[in-house]
């Protein structure tokens, strides 16, 4: 790993878990707080892609706020709740595996930052060629893009959708460099 100058994390969804909110109120909620977390979670992005769409553009807590009543108007979700789960989603819990792993890349010297998006930004140094590693990752199923298009020679966008893909990422890193 010492060819990756820095990586660049997506937060919700990838560190931290975006159930947890529910999850820390399914005393409240009931069983259907899976199910409710979850739908809260693809409103949200839907609700983001349809704005964009759009053109019309919201910040990101007025569309976890919009999209967290449709939700809980769909489960029959007490609407005294509202407030304690947006207080909720403002302090996440992350995925288990997470400190692991930025122990880990802490440990290897990798930068590390943490923006709010779905994916790992890769760059390399000039002694790794970012096609050379598109190759090695391809063949693993991550999804990938070459970051080229975007004026960001020598990179690559790597999306991690949950936990498992997280560890998969975690150690195709350890088996490529």
């Amino acid at each position: 790993m010492k060819n990756i100058k820095a990586i660049i994390f997506d937060a919700y969804g990838t560190l931290f878990d975006v159930n947890s909110a529910a999850e820390k109120c399914k005393d409240k909620i009931g069983d259907k707080w899976e199910g409710f977390a979850n739908y809260w979670r693809t409103t949200q992005l839907e609700y983001t892609w349809l704005r964009s769409l759009m053109n019309r553009h919201k910040d990101f807590w007025q569309v976890t706020e919009d999209s967290l009543d449709k939700s809980m108007k769909a489960f029959e979700i007490d609407t005294s709740m509202k407030n304690e789960l947006l207080n909720l989603y403002k302090v996440l819990s992350p995925f288990p595996e997470v400190p692991g792993v930025l122990k880990k890349l802490k440990e290897k010297k990798i930068k590390c930052n943490f923006p709010s998006a779905n994916f790992f930004l890769m760059q390399f140094d000039k002694s790794c060629d970012a096609n050379n590693v598109f190759k090695k990752f391809a063949q693993s199923k991550i999804i990938l893009r070459k970051m080229n298009n975007y004026k960001i020679k020598n990179s690559l966008r790597v999306t991690v959708g949950n936990a498992q893909e997280c560890r998969l990422f975690i150690k195709l890193l350890d088996r490529i460099f």
